[in-house]
């Protein structure tokens, strides 16, 4: 069964509607604005009177509430957007932190939603004096002077950028396995001498990148992380200095490896943030599970084109 037809775009029948409906038999919501797909609602509009205040907050807030009490609905209305015909947020209705939602329009047209660090009790990113905007030296630049810091591995920083990193178990791959993709990767490199053209880094991170990141998703090793009370010492590690050592946009765990997007703050440098999360959940889930020997191996750390493999 075909819901929508993504390659014939004509096929499908858009519509828009308002004053949208719905009751679950213990909770009603009336959305005001939908956009459907061949009948399936997969976006939703919240419109507030530009007079009040905080009206895009309070827009984003009921969406939430929607969320919470007609759950049934999001399932396929995964799609959000709050507006007060000046501001214009958007989001995916399954992750509504605030700093996952992104303004459309420029500071400069007018937002009546604050500044999305003032929660935090912070200054806002400046771009040219104007706040509300991130600042694009937040996002990697290839030409721009990276610090790199070299223990076993090198991590990668450039000021505040973000920056994309994964670390692991200690016994999360096997070590025949790593010792074979070793000499690959050794005799692929040997072939193909850097500077690297986008065709040839692609062919890289297909072939090796990737390859670790498979070997990491079948979950190899004791997988300590599978208890939700370990899990949730590394949720708290990376939560505790959030908005203040550096911020976190979003983060997962595995059972036997952890993902983690963020940029560092304040001068604070990137080993030494790892180094912390690490040193401290490994000690805490030792204590828990009675083992004597480093948790987590060393961390790749990845931005859009720079990426640090583990050994």
């Amino acid at each position: 069964m075909i819901l929508i037809d993504y390659d014939a775009p004509q096929r499908n029948v858009f519509e828009v509607t308002e004053e949208w409906a719905f009751h679950n038999g213990h909770y009603g919501t009336r959305e005001d604005v939908v956009f459907l797909i061949n009948g399936i609602p997969v976006l939703v509009i919240e419109c507030k009177n530009a007079n009040k205040g905080e009206a895009i907050a309070l827009g984003v807030d009921q969406i939430r509430r929607y969320h919470r009490e007609t759950p049934e609905l999001f399932v396929s209305q995964q799609l959000f957007t709050a507006t007060d015909a000046i501001g214009f947020s958007y989001g995916v209705s399954w992750n509504m932190v605030r700093r996952n939602i992104f303004n459309w329009k420029p500071p400069e047209g007018g937002h009546s939603c604050p500044p999305f660090n003032e929660k935090r009790g912070q200054e806002s990113p400046q771009v040219d004096g104007r706040r509300g905007q991130e600042s694009p030296h937040s996002f990697f630049d290839p030409d721009a002077e990276t610090d790199v810091t070299r223990n076993r591995l090198p991590h990668w920083q450039q000021g505040e950028a973000w920056v994309f990193v994964t670390w692991r178990l200690g016994d999360s791959l096997p070590q025949a396995k790593l010792d074979r993709w070793k000499e690959e990767r050794a005799a692929w490199v040997s072939l193909h001498p850097e500077p690297w053209d986008e065709k040839t880094t692609t062919e890289y991170h297909d072939r090796f990148s990737r390859q670790i990141d498979d070997w990491l998703d079948q979950g190899s090793g004791s997988c300590v992380l599978k208890d939700p009370a370990n899990a949730k010492i590394v949720a708290d590690a990376l939560l505790h200095f959030d908005g203040e050592r550096y911020e976190t946009a979003s983060f997962v765990v595995m059972p036997n490896h952890v993902h983690v997007l963020f940029r560092p703050l304040g001068g604070h440098k990137l080993p030494e943030i790892l180094k912390s999360w690490k040193g401290f959940t490994s000690r805490e889930i030792n204590k828990r599970t009675f083992r004597k020997s480093n948790t987590f191996r060393k961390s790749n750390t990845k931005y859009s084109g720079a990426f640090s493999d583990s050994g």
